[in-house]
């Protein structure tokens, strides 16, 4: 059911996260846009989730890290859909939040000092459901919510207290295996919305900071003549309008 690649996922509004070492994508329904061994571009409806991983998490290591989450995390749709689990039967759903974490084969640091900093980080989100859903240290343990995260028909409920999003379990030599049973736990929880190719072809360009679909022109009609003439938007053109 599940591939395994590295790269980048993209959505149909054209916001690209940073680059993932670790995808986990629908096997059987998902179009690579490009496809290497050391990277590909996933579309976001096909993404089940993403592991960031380090050899020795630091604290700038798992600072990036969050980052690197958060730019996958703010492309999550605002919106539920609908789906078909069997004929005459329609479900509404969640918006899909992708199981993410940060796996790391070593620290020079303590679970406790990893999961204050994991502490810390939360805070500084403007969003909390931007953080990711474990930090493991091999051989060491695990930082996160202890019991599962998303619910019935893909409900994303993260703990309400810092504390239990930072909850710290002493795993040794088993943690590897207690990683890999709680990410699938999650991992098998998710229904992804049916993937709409027609929504990439008719995707919006990027002008700077801004996105400009195709239809989108600037028209302009000058008074002593009647003739319109039809502009393309550039990065000075929108400057000017949005000021």
């Amino acid at each position: 059911k599940y591939g395994i690649g590295r790269g980048e996922v993209i959505s149909p509004e054209n916001e690209i996260s940073g680059e993932l070492d670790i995808v986990i994508f629908d096997k059987d329904h998902c179009p690579l846009f490009l496809k290497s061994d050391s990277h590909s571009i996933y579309p976001r409806e096909s993404v089940f989730g993403a592991i960031s991983m380090k050899s020795h998490l630091d604290s700038e290591e798992l600072r990036d890290a969050y980052k690197n989450i958060a730019s996958l995390k703010k492309m999550v749709p605002t919106k539920g859909f609908s789906n078909s689990p069997s004929p005459g039967m329609r479900v509404g759903l969640h918006p899909v939040v992708p199981v993410t974490a940060i796996f790391a084969y070593a620290s020079n640091r303590s679970l406790e000092a990893i999961a204050k900093q994991v502490k810390e980080l939360d805070r500084e989100l403007d969003d909390i459901n931007l953080r990711p859903d474990f930090v493991v240290v091999l051989g060491l343990g695990i930082v996160g919510p202890n019991s599962r995260i998303r619910k019935d028909f893909n409900q994303y409920d993260l703990p309400q207290e810092y504390n239990d999003l930072s909850y710290s379990r002493s795993t040794g030599r088993h943690t590897l295996l207690r990683f890999y049973m709680q990410y699938l736990d999650e991992l098998n929880t998710i229904t992804q919305p049916n993937l709409n190719l027609r929504s990439y072809f008719d995707m919006p360009s990027r002008v700077g900071e801004y996105k400009v679909r195709k239809h989108d022109k600037l028209i302009m009609k000058h008074e002593d003549k009647e003739m319109e003439v039809v502009k393309r938007l550039t990065l000075s053109a929108i400057d000017r309008i949005v000021k």
